[in-house]
């Protein structure tokens, strides 16, 4: 096929598996479908694949690549085992067709652009949001007018990374086009295992203001915090409805309640317009949650709310303080108690392992989060070890007491959010980091409300089994005899038996 740029107006976007996130839930490619918006709107054609749901996606790109005249090729990625199957999806494409660009985005190219451009198949990156960035990128390769100077990206030149000046954010969400949900077979994605039957992520807003050290958003953001009018949203909301038929959501802002006077208009129009939808959402803060108080939480469920994920981050007051989580645990706790009043679950998260943190403030942090089990039934509280993200306010202290960055792009593959600090250098020893992976494993089944966020038969059946051990564990911090090692591989191996089958949906 002859290929001329100037009459090339195809776009190939391919979505790769994520890791143990598709586990518990197949969330729609909503990066994907955001870059591809303006670009539609604007006369290109755009193909997405999923790699998680197409039974055989290197056909599906062969074939796409060979019969289009495809003028670039864009994937996603965040840092972690998503990185492996971006760059066999990048080799692949490069194998077909050596000439056709091919531009990275998301979190980890973001904060890492130069590094992921040293990979020979990544011809560009966009760093930071990217919808304006992309289309203008795929306005320039057709007009073959040139790179310099555009907002957010970089690119390779005559073997030098070339770096334009930033993108500013997206101030007005509302001007943005509605995602094209038509270029994917939305009955197959399901946002949580909380809903039955097909659900999807939605967004009502960007970014997070508050100062947390160990947050990416810090730097992906910048403390900027943007939102879609709440008519706007749920103008959105509408037209999912009453276009596909869905009626559950999962909401993924990084903090959904910032404007408290933007919250009672956003549950107020939800409530007036009676959708029948229900929906949970990621990311609000207990003192946020304390501040709009029952009424507040009476209106979420009028308006459909039946999950809230929470991140409480510590029982230690000095670790608190330390990480820029300017919170009191007794609220916390008040906040715990109001919302046993009500029918929403609600996962709370807590982070252990800080750089200097001792076993005692350890285990405040556990004592802290089985006393909220105690105190609410449909609370799931989950701990992880402290993962140092780059570019946050902690990350250098993380390097500081033995954290070795990753050298290369490949390297950051192994760098699971879950898992890291089992086999990467850090401060922990070696009996911390056996002690706290048990902690952090029984924590996933501890709670039964936490049955919720799976969808897997097996997968379910597996936590029925292990939960009075994990319940007992924690409260009575006994972590002697750890037979956990044999359930966790098989758990993980159920999860990845789930992720092929879907592959083969």
């Amino acid at each position: 096929m002859i290929r001329n740029p100037h009459t090339a107006k195809s776009i190939l976007l391919i979505q790769s598996k994520v890791g143990r996130m598709d586990y518990a839930g197949l969330r729609l490619p909503d990066a994907l479908l955001s870059i591809a918006a303006l670009p539609l709107q604007n006369g290109y054609s755009v193909r997405l694949i999923d790699q998680r749901v197409e039974k055989d996606w290197k056909a599906a790109v062969r074939e796409h690549i060979n019969a289009t005249d495809v003028l670039c090729a864009g994937i996603t990625c965040m840092t972690g085992p998503q990185i492996r199957y971006a760059l066999e999806i990048n080799r692949f494409i490069k194998s077909l067709r050596r000439d056709l660009p091919v531009v990275w985005g998301g979190v980890h190219p973001s904060l890492f652009p130069e590094q992921t451009l040293q990979n020979e198949n990544i011809d560009y990156v966009i760093k930071g949001e990217g919808e304006r960035t992309f289309f203008e990128f795929v306005e320039r390769l057709r007009s073959e007018e040139g790179m310099a100077g555009l907002p957010g990206l970089y690119y390779k030149e005559n073997g030098a990374v070339v770096k334009n000046p930033p993108r500013g954010y997206i101030e007005d969400l509302d001007q943005l086009p509605n995602l094209p949900y038509e270029l994917v077979d939305i009955e197959k994605y399901r946002a949580s295992g909380l809903f039955k039957g097909p659900s999807l992520t939605f967004f009502t807003s960007r970014g997070c203001p508050f100062p947390c050290a160990f947050c990416y958003n810090r730097v992906f953001n910048e403390g900027q915090w943007r939102a879609l009018s709440p008519q706007g949203a749920v103008d959105r909301l509408e037209y999912i409805v009453k276009t596909f038929g869905i009626r559950k959501f999962f909401i993924q802002d990084d903090n959904f309640i910032i404007h408290i006077k933007r919250f009672w208009e956003l549950m107020g129009e939800m409530i007036r317009r009676d959708l029948g939808i229900e929906w949970a959402c990621m990311g609000v803060r207990a003192d946020t949650l304390h501040q709009i108080g029952e009424k507040g939480l009476e209106m979420m469920v009028r308006a459909g709310c039946r999950d809230i994920d929470i991140g409480i981050e510590s029982g230690s007051p000095r670790i608190l303080k330390l990480i820029k989580k300017d919170i009191d645990l007794g609220l916390v706790t008040d906040v715990n108690r109001m919302m046993a009043k009500f029918p929403i679950k609600s996962k709370c998260t807590f982070m252990i392992g800080f750089p200097g943190e001792t076993d005692e403030e350890v285990r405040q942090t556990v004592n802290f989060a089985v006393r909220m089990g105690r105190e609410n039934p449909n609370v799931f509280t989950l701990i992880f070890v402290y993962c140092p993200y780059p570019g946050t306010e902690l990350f250098q202290a993380a390097v500081e007491a033995g954290f070795k960055i990753p050298e290369r792009l490949e390297d950051w593959a192994d760098f699971t959010p879950d898992e890291w600090y089992l086999n990467r250098p850090n401060w922990l020893t070696p009996q911390q980091r056996e002690r706290y992976n048990n902690i952090c494993f029984a924590s996933l089944f501890s709670c039964k409300s936490g049955m919720s966020k799976i969808s897997s038969p097996l997968l379910r059946s597996l936590f029925a089994l292990y939960h009075p051990v994990a319940k007992f564990r924690l409260r009575n911090n006994f972590f002697r005899f750890p037979l956990e090692t044999s359930l966790q591989k098989n758990f993980m191996s159920a999860g990845r038996k789930q992720l092929d089958d879907a592959d083969a949906v």
